[in-house]
Order: C-alpha cells, then sequence, then structure tokens
C-alpha cells in the first residue's frame, strides 16, 4: 500500500480511536465505486428478489448449480475491481492500530 502525505484530519481520527476496540461494520455500498455493483441498492438488478438461503442451497443441487454459475459469470467483475478511497482508508485506520477489525457483508449482484 502507498504511504499517503500526512493528513491532520485523519491523524486526529486515528489519534481518537487509538487504543480502543474498534470494529468496522460494512456491506456492499463500500465497493460499488469499486465497479461491484450492490445487490439491493437503487441500481440492484436483483432489488425485487430474495438472494439464496442456506436452506435452499444445502438442500437441492439444481440451486448450487445456479449459484455457481452466477458466480463464474461475476467473476470478471470482481477481478478486475481494485480497492477505492473508503477501502484504502480502512486499511489506513488499521495500519494506524485504530481499528482492530472489519466485518463485511456483501451480497453482490455479479
Amino acid at each position: 500500500m502507498e504511504h499517503a502525505a500526512p493528513d491532520p484530519a485523519f491523524e486526529a481520527l486515528a489519534a481518537l480511536m487509538r487504543g480502543r476496540r474498534t470494529l468496522v461494520l460494512s456491506g456492499a455500498g463500500i465497493s460499488t465505486e469499486s465497479g461491484i455493483p450492490d445487490y439491493r441498492g437503487p441500481r440492484g438488478t436483483l432489488r425485487n428478489s430474495q438472494p439464496m438461503q442456506y436452506r435452499e442451497f444445502v438442500g437441492s443441487a439444481e440451486a448450487r448449480q445456479r449459484c455457481w454459475a452466477r458466480s463464474l459469470v461475476g467473476w470478471a467483475r470482481l477481478r478486475g475491481a481494485a480497492p477505492n478511497a473508503g477501502h484504502l482508508a480502512l486499511a489506513r485506520l488499521e495500519a494506524a492500530g485504530a481499528v482492530s477489525g472489519v466485518i463485511t457483508q456483501n451480497v453482490d449482484s455479479v
């Protein structure tokens, strides 16, 4: 990761958070700037559909085949994605010791 020039606002935030147990909870919205569409956002293609549930996935070979086929088709888009400013900011906060973990739940329509 590149080292950015010192930013007084970032340094103040990192100092405020340092020494505390701070966890970041994020969703798919953080990745849309990287070209990965979200599942249920304003332009999400599956906005009115239900995501596949665990029970359906483990209970049906046909459902698993559909799931894996969609994943394979979407892989090219994911492979071409790069971290955006939000991802880089979280990485910097983590490297500065201000964030101790990141949890993300992305169900992307790829």
